[in-house]
């Protein structure tokens, strides 16, 4: 994007002097539009100005609300308004766009890039805008950052328009749109221009050197969220994070290759200045990492830094169990506990965090983890010993027996996550006492792999959680049903006493079966919908549905809730049916409904058809909504 193309340089002095090019760009979202360049033309400075400048430009008639961007001229000036000419001007050969006056109203397609040519008047009486407040100079960087990100997902982004919207007020930075145009020159400009930095994301950005990653970290102190996922980091690059980015709280080095298990020492000690880094890093994501030697190197590494950072909630890797186990037992004559030459060992780590707790160092030895993944049943109760204060975990659970959860300490858990990893799988109600014991505690509950073997189960599974937030499960039919009778019973036969309370909080629920086992019982299908009609009709906050792969219609589930009394889906703002059995008629229904759907899958519904699609897509345009459907 060549934001000065189309500039006409056949200009008088005295205009020249308060003339400067603006470039814009319509976002796709209602009410956006976002100020990328501005460059003042001739030889004057700011003092010459008679005045701070701006301009409104009002957008789409039919949303009734303005589009205004306040950009100060130059980036030391805020400005409050003076009246001005807008003339247009071509960018890469589009056609001229009208002459736009202030206050006048424009149209233009989603994603075109206007060039505005803006005239200063300087005999022009200031007034105020009291609908369009000035921005302040990080607003003005969340627009360019906006426009980066809208850039880059739409293929548009250029190097050079990529040089111009580096810009020194920036305090996030994302680059993770365009990893192809970020270069070592991109790095070096990045650390010129932008050392005020608080977040930087350069995922993907393979292109990037370590010396070049070195160097643009050295100058970036006040980092307080790094993503180099994916990028040539190796131990240059994390001895520079550790030892300039004391103030990082969140770092990603997901899939490094070049990271080693040495390497992940350097984010929690400095073993040239002999103190400790990182002292405020809560989030380490290194999964993907594998290492290069012996596999117990990584373990002891992960848990050098379980010791040494003493504010780390997360630490996502495959080995963190066992680094975990490692703790617990304080075997650290262990090979994996031997730290490399100038780093403290793990019992020097461990006597002084241990020293550090209360109860001295006869305490139990504890850590923050808030979120631990990946943890095998039998190790749960290494996992509430060492990590008390655990709000989320997943549960990886085999074909054996359940471990005896009555006795686990969950003092803090709201998020819990079990799949079943074995070949036969768990039946559904094994879960009802594990999640029982945890109560209305849990706010999100997240269940994969099981069979709906008992009917009852989801409902008393339901009944456990009045607090629950999030739920989601992907159950699977049962092996050997056995005789039901018909499932077309009513859903109001079942409703009243499956579901004895409401789900006040409750804002996403999603639910798939598979049938690789063979059909599912009909007495299971009639207790399914009866569930499904009390929870939705019990839920007011409610944002996002799916019901996956439901081997019965949907038509009388959704028309019993949509007339029921009260507000019922009145915040559903996602709604997903793929591969589940619903007509066009109550699609037309949820159409017609007061709610503010944003999304709605119907990809693999085969009573939808092409006609119904297309009459869809005409009440979409008719009605003006802003609704997204797939289908096919």
């Amino acid at each position: 994007m060549g934001l000065m193309a189309g500039e006409s340089s056949d200009v008088g002095e005295a205009e020249s002097l308060h003339r400067f090019t603006r470039a814009w760009t319509h976002a796709g979202r209602k009410g956006t539009s976002v100020a990328v360049e501005e460059e003042v033309r001739g030889t004057a400075s700011a003092s010459d100005l008679p005045g701070p400048q701006c301009w409104k430009l009002q957008g789409r008639e039919e949303w009734g609300k303005p589009y205004s961007a306040l950009v100060a001229l130059p980036s030391s000036l805020l400005c409050d308004r003076s009246k001005t000419d807008l003339e247009s001007g071509p960018v890469h050969g589009s056609p001229d766009v009208p002459s736009i006056g202030v206050g006048e109203r424009c149209r233009w397609k989603d994603g075109d890039v206007l060039q505005l040519r803006v005239s200063a008047c300087p005999q022009a009486t200031p007034c105020p805008l009291p609908h369009s407040p000035i921005p302040s100079i990080p607003a003005a960087g969340c627009l360019v950052q906006d426009l980066l990100k809208q850039l880059g997902e739409s293929r548009r982004l250029t190097r050079a328009a990529l040089h111009l919207l580096l810009v020194p007020h920036l305090r996030e930075l994302s680059l993770r749109a365009c990893p192809s145009l970020v270069s070592n020159a991109i790095a070096q400009l990045v650390a010129t221009r932008c050392n005020n930095l608080c977040s930087l994301d350069l995922h993907g950005c393979s292109r990037v050197s370590a010396a070049a990653l070195t160097d643009l970290l050295e100058g970036l102190p006040l980092l307080t969220g790094l993503d180099l996922a994916e990028t040539q980091a190796d131990i240059r690059v994390l001895s520079a994070v550790g030892s300039c980015c004391r103030r990082l709280r969140q770092l990603d080095i997901s899939g490094c290759r070049r990271v080693t298990p040495e390497a992940l020492l350097h984010l929690a000690y400095d073993p040239t200045a002999h103190v400790p880094c990182c002292p405020a890093l809560r989030v380490l994501l290194a999964s993907g990492i594998e290492p290069q030697g012996r596999a117990p190197d990584l373990v002891g590494a992960l848990a050098f830094l379980l010791l040494a950072l003493p504010s780390l909630e997360v630490l996502a890797s495959s080995c963190v169990m066992e680094a975990l186990c490692l703790i617990h037992t304080q075997c650290f004559q262990d090979p994996r506990a031997t730290a490399p030459p100038g780093f403290p060992s793990l019992k020097e780590l461990a006597q002084h965090r241990q020293g550090g707790q209360t109860g001295g160092r006869d305490a139990w030895l504890t850590l923050p983890l808030k979120r631990v993944d990946e943890v095998e049943e039998p190790f749960l109760t290494t996992l509430c010993a060492v990590c008390p204060e655990a709000e989320e975990v997943t549960v990886a659970l085999n074909d054996g027996p359940s471990a005896c959860w009555d006795s686990l300490a969950w003092g803090r858990l709201s998020c819990l996550v079990l799949h079943c990893t074995g070949p036969r799988g768990r039946g559904l109600a094994e879960t009802v006492p594990l999640v029982r014991s945890l109560g209305p505690r849990l706010r999100s509950l997240t269940l994969h792999g099981f069979t709906y073997d008992d009917e009852l189960s989801l409902s008393a599974l339901l009944d456990s959680c009045p607090s629950l937030h999030t739920f989601s499960t992907h159950l699977c039919t049962p092996a050997e049903p056995p005789w039901t009778p018909d499932g077309d019973a009513e859903l109001h036969d079942w409703a009243p006493n499956l579901v004895h309370h409401s789900f006040p909080q409750l804002q996403h629920f999603s639910l798939a079966l598979s049938s690789t086992q063979g059909p599912l019982p009909g007495q299971h299908m009639a207790v399914l919908r009866a569930i499904l009609a009390a929870v939705l009709s019990c839920t007011q906050c409610l944002e996002t549905l799916q019901l996956l792969c439901l081997p019965f219609s949907l038509d009388g589930l959704f028309q019993a809730v949509l007339q029921a009394p009260g507000p019922v889906l009145c915040h559903l703002q996602e709604l997903s049916l793929a591969e589940s059995q619903v007509s066009s008629s109550t699609v037309r229904l949820l159409l017609t409904s007061d709610g503010p759907l944003r999304t709605l899958n119907l990809v693999g519904c085969r009573d939808i058809h092409r006609r119904d699609y297309d009459q869809f897509i005409r009440t979409v345009q008719e009605q003006q909504l802003q609704l997204d459907i797939t289908w096919q």
